[in-house]
Parts: structure tokens; C-alpha cells; sequence
């Protein structure tokens, strides 16, 4: 790219080109690192390949959960969208309050405010589901109890749409189904498959239970909180 001299520099300080960046010498050296760093490199690239091979071992083809310590809260990337939560919490957290995010708080209480038989199965499970995660909240905040029926039923369902929308398919039609009562198991059931499908390597090995994979990975997660 030719530059005038008389030009604004291309870096931005507001000076013309000849009185700022064209005078610079750039000189970029690059070496070779010494032996002791190369090694201990390698040692590092290993234990993470170790690392990515187990993590495929036991969760097949889905994603790793993608987030960072940014800005003074924890920032989560899924699909195309970062979404943020309570650096305090785990990610189990996050799970318990993206259902609410990706179908609308307008919806919820709509649901809410129906008669209990009338409302949506996910709002069911939340409901019952929370309340008992809250009757084991310690001092610190944290709830740790093995998942009751509803609850790791509210967290399946969460973590399918998790892992939907981690690979670009969670789109408005589909949204629109979930938030559907009279389509939502026939979807529900749509989501598992897709994700055990992710999950191949592994699904044989529980094949005696259809959600055992989500729910392994959640009381992981969990446990880790």
C-alpha cells in the first residue's frame, strides 16, 4: 500500500505520515526459542491434546463450554451470542436461567399465571425443580444437592438447547415450537436425539438411559461450581 507523505497517518495520531510513522525503523527480530522453552512447550501442547481426547472420550463431538473472566463478570459464548452471569456462580447457574432468556420472561410469566396443569412442562420443572435446589442453598449461596426428577429434567432440556444453539441451529422457528405446550415434548425429543448424535462415541455406553449424558456432565459441572 502506497502512502502519501502528506497523508493522515494510517495509525491514527492525527499527524501526516511523513512526520509520524514514516520515520519509524521497524526491525522485528524472530528466534528461535531455547531448547528448555521448546520442551517445555511441547510438555504443555501434550497434556492438552491429553486433555481434548478424554473431554471427546466422555462427551463425544459437543462443544466445550466456552467462557471467560472479563470485565468484572463471566462472559459465556454460545453459537454467535455471549450471554453473562454471576461470576459467583457455576455454570449450572447459567443453565438454570437460559431457558428464561432464550424463551422470554414475558412467556414465563404468562405460563406462571396459569392453572398448574395447564402450564408448560419446562415451567413445571423450573418451578419444582428450584424450589428444591433452594431448600439446599448453604451460606455462600451455593445449592448442592443430587438433581430430584424435575430438576434434571429442567436442566436436560436447558443444556439440549445449550447445545443447539452452540452449533447455530437454535433459530426462531424452533424457539417458537419449544415455546409451543402442545409441541414441546415432540421437540424435546428432536433436541435429544441431536445431541446424543454429538455425543456418538459415547452413547452405547448408556444406552440404558437417554439422559444420562446431560445429566453427567451437569452434576460435573456442577461439583466444580
Amino acid at each position: 500500500m502506497n502512502i502519501s507523505r502528506n497523508a493522515p497517518c494510517p495509525c491514527g495520531s492525527g499527524q501526516k505520515y511523513k512526520k509520524c510513522c514514516l520515520k519509524q525503523t521497524w526491525n522485528v527480530r524472530v528466534k528461535q526459542a531455547p531448547p528448555e522453552l521448546i520442551a517445555k512447550a511441547l510438555r504443555e501442547f501434550q497434556r492438552r491434546e491429553i486433555e481434548e481426547r478424554e473431554r471427546k472420550a466422555r462427551y463425544g463431538e459437543i462443544l466445550p463450554i466456552v467462557n471467560v473472566w472479563a470485565f468484572g463478570t463471566r462472559l459465556v459464548g454460545v453459537g454467535s451470542n455471549i450471554y453473562q452471569f454471576d461470576p459467583e456462580k457455576g455454570f449450572p447457574n447459567f443453565l438454570s436461567h437460559y431457558l428464561v432468556e432464550k424463551l422470554g420472561v414475558d412467556w414465563l410469566a404468562k405460563e406462571q399465571h396459569k392453572p398448574e396443569a395447564e402450564q408448560h412442562p419446562a415451567v413445571r420443572w423450573r418451578t419444582l425443580g428450584l424450589t428444591y435446589m433452594h431448600k439446599h442453598q448453604k451460606e455462600d449461596g451455593i445449592c448442592s444437592a443430587p438433581p430430584n426428577g424435575a430438576f434434571a429434567a429442567y436442566m436436560t432440556i436447558v443444556y439440549d438447547m445449550y447445545v443447539i444453539e452452540s452449533n447455530g441451529l437454535l433459530d426462531d422457528m424452533l424457539l417458537k415450537r419449544l415455546r409451543h405446550r402442545e409441541h414441546f415434548h415432540r421437540v424435546e425429543m428432536d433436541l435429544l436425539k441431536f445431541v446424543l448424535g454429538m455425543a456418538a462415541t459415547v452413547v452405547a455406553a448408556y444406552v440404558t438411559s437417554s439422559r444420562l449424558l446431560a445429566q453427567k456432565q451437569l452434576v460435573a459441572a456442577t461439583r466444580h461450581a
